[in-house]
């Protein structure tokens, strides 16, 4: 059974959503932090619950919509959803009111929306989906182990069609602690050839709607997903040997690269094992969080349905003209190494 792509939905720190420029106008960032660009919300949500919501609900809320929209699909068989840190700002809210209060008289508005679940559960309320609903927070492979149950479930049809997605927020006070803690860079301009320790930080939110039916709404297919702690070549020859594909059918490679040296000689490795593959980054336009990886899927999924590579994440000179297979590569220190196959339809 296979497992199909029907739309891919984006808000990052670039001008991704709702528009046909693919990477091309290119924002840089301020403060050295990846701010999310806000599209018009009001379009999606209505205005008097608008205001009730922090800005990573409002993300998850429209980017969701907008990936059903484009699917044509009124409700989802599941709703998914990977998050690293959730709802941080009404965290932070609620524990600020709670220290100013001494822990009596507190609105419970900010704890209720606190939760790593809320984005899930109010995408299902706005749309009276009482079907599974799902919150993985297994910080940076949150997205993966989402990925992973969406894809279970279609392969087993238990389900026809999934909304999954990711989504982390960047607060003032995180910045501040992950400046703290060094371990963010002073100067975010150099990020691909960065020789130093620390990231830029970043936010963002990305939607998918999966279906395991073949149509004419595909535009890609995920053909493989995998967490490993493995030798980089050994995960790699495994990946394609469960696939039937030789080394030269890759025909991208997307990577994970964020600027921070500790983890980029992992990238650096795997892209030395596919030197004649077109090779491409992102986090250098939107930065690092525990969701960046849904971010890739997004661009490879676009790679394959434009059949073009923007010059903006290009990191080699090699072009295809064809693009048939996608390998998105992904790795922390904490979990270690992932690999997403995304094959043309």
């Amino acid at each position: 059974m296979s497992v199909y792509i029907n739309s891919a939905e984006t808000i990052s720190a670039q001008d991704t959503f709702d528009t046909d420029n693919f990477l091309q106008e290119i924002k840089t960032p301020e403060n050295n932090q990846f701010v999310a660009f806000a599209p018009e919300y009001k379009d999606y949500i209505n205005p008097r619950k608008l205001r009730r919501m922090s800005s990573v609900i409002r993300m998850g809320i429209t980017c969701s919509s907008k990936a059903l929209k484009t699917a044509g699909v009124d409700s989802p068989d599941a709703i998914i959803v990977g998050t690293g840190l959730g709802c941080l700002s009404d965290t932070i809210k609620f524990l600020d009111n709670m220290n100013e209060q001494k822990e009596t008289l507190l609105n419970p508005t900010a704890f209720i929306q606190s939760t790593h679940n809320t984005v899930s559960g109010q995408i299902a309320l706005l749309l009276g989906c009482k079907a599974y609903n799902f919150t993985f927070s297994q910080q940076s492979v949150s997205f993966e182990t989402a990925l992973l149950d969406a894809v279970l479930k279609l392969k087993e049809e238990q389900i026809n069609n999934v909304l999954i997605g990711a989504l982390d927020e960047l607060t003032e006070r995180t910045f501040l602690l992950l400046q703290k803690a060094n371990c963010t860079k002073t100067d975010a301009s150099k990020i691909l050839n960065s020789e130093t320790n620390g990231y830029v930080p970043g936010e963002g939110a990305s939607f998918f709607s999966l279906s395991n039916q073949e149509s004419e709404k595909n535009l890609a297919e995920i053909k493989s997903i995998s967490l490993f702690d493995l030798d980089e070549e050994e995960a790699i020859n495994k990946l394609l040997e469960e696939n039937k594909l030789e080394i030269s059918d890759i025909d991208v490679l997307i990577s994970g690269n964020n600027g921070d040296v500790s983890t980029d000689k992992s990238y650096k490795k795997v892209q030395s094992l596919l030197e004649q593959t077109a090779q491409i980054a992102y986090k250098h336009l939107v930065g690092e969080h525990d969701s960046a990886s849904s971010f890739s899927m997004w661009l490879a999924a676009k790679v394959i349905e434009k059949q073009e590579i923007p010059a903006s994440t290009k990191m080699n000179k090699i072009n295809k003209k064809t693009i048939n297979n996608v390998l998105i590569h992904n790795y922390s220190k904490a979990h270690h190494h992932s690999f997403i196959l995304i094959s043309r339809a």
